[in-house]
């Protein structure tokens, strides 16, 4: 196979597990009327009773500007609200609302249960390889 062709099946590769991620995230998370990124985002404050924007930037891989508009559709929607830090009140940080919170508990850990058994379905082994191709592709796309 060519390097074209190559690039073509990991650019298609890539485009349908996104589409399949996609399409999981869309159909669990119907009922409570979410975007996937904004799932993700209600799915992080529901395992930390607050996250710094910077923290919740960080670890789905996003802007702060792009958390920050996720946010802010968050906070139309009365699901999260945005604080000051007791301790410094130059910090903002963001927790789910207690109504939304109550509301939405149990579908996300029935949203976590399906990602874990897709997850578990592979060996440890290929996770690792999973893992390790993602980095290299990550590492050599970030290359200029």
């Amino acid at each position: 196979m060519e390097n074209i062709e190559k690039t073509y099946e990991v650019m298609k590769k890539l485009k349908s597990i996104k589409e399949s991620m996609h399409q999981m995230m869309q159909h669990q998370l119907k009922d409570l009327t979410l975007t996937g990124p904004q799932g993700m985002v209600v799915g992080l404050l529901t395992r930390h009773d607050s996250l710094r924007m910077s923290e919740i930037a960080d670890k789905m891989g996003l802007s702060l500007s792009t958390v920050s508009e996720i946010i802010d559709r968050l906070e139309k929607m009365d699901a999260v609200k945005r604080m000051k830090s007791p301790e410094d009140g130059r910090v903002v940080l963001v927790e789910l609302t207690e109504e939304f919170r109550k509301e939405s508990a149990g579908k996300f850990k029935e949203v976590e249960s399906i990602w874990l058994k897709k997850i578990e379905m592979a060996s440890e082994d290929e996770l690792q390889k999973i893992i390790d191709g993602l980095e290299a592709l990550d590492k050599l796309l970030g290359k200029e």
